[in-house]
């Protein structure tokens, strides 16, 4: 990259966080970080013996899909099988 493109880049990002502080909203990186913090936080949840690896796992790949931006879908208790 050009180092005009370069500081093209870092100003339409400037741009993009101003318009998010103005508006009273984090950017879409900071909120990204929370929720990835919080299904970190998740994974110590006191869970029954027999589902805690399991919730270990899923709760560490949710959290690394919303680090990387990935679509993490809705689920519901109705989800669950029985």
């Amino acid at each position: 990259m050009s180092p005009k493109a370069s500081g093209t880049a870092a100003t339409v990002v400037s741009a993009c966080l101003r318009i998010f502080a103005a508006a009273g909203d984090a950017a879409p990186a900071k909120k990204r970080a929370q929720l990835a913090a919080s299904f970190h936080r998740a994974v110590t949840a006191e869970i029954a013996e027999p589902w805690q690896t399991v919730w270990r796992d899923y709760c560490a790949r949710l959290a690394a899909a919303a680090a990387a931006g990935q679509n993490i879908a809705p689920f519901s208790r109705d989800d669950l099988p029985g």
